[in-house]
């Protein structure tokens, strides 16, 4: 998934110009969002390596069109503070997700069924 969406930045950045960052947005949330679902088709290899391409490229839109959106909307005088709060939730959020989901695993046990 990290490399297609690498690969996809640039591509992605080019389609920003054209449609805007908000619509782009929504395309990116509309494909986003049954991304985690496809991964429960199935389990065969080639299946989950598109599942990763495609996810990939969907994040890319999303990555662009929120870094896109963050300096179109908020004024340079409130940019940094503005960015530095953002990262410090988004990673703080991020961090306190994997400590619960350490705990769940801890506690039900690492298992093909607590999955």
């Amino acid at each position: 998934a990290f490399l297609s969406k690498s690969l996809m930045l640039p591509t992605v950045g080019a389609l920003a110009k054209r449609l805007g960052p908000g619509r782009l947005l929504w395309i990116a949330g509309i494909a986003v969002i049954p991304m985690s679902s496809l991964w429960t088709v199935s389990d065969a290899i080639w299946w989950l390596i598109v599942v990763n391409l495609v996810s990939g490229c969907a994040w890319a839109f999303y990555d662009i069109a929120t870094f896109l959106l963050l300096f179109e909307t908020i004024p340079a005088s409130d940019r940094l503070g503005m960015l530095i709060r953002y990262n410090l939730l988004n990673f703080g959020v991020a961090a306190a997700g994997a400590f619960i989901g350490a705990g769940v695993l801890e506690r039900l046990g690492t298992g093909q069924g607590t999955y």
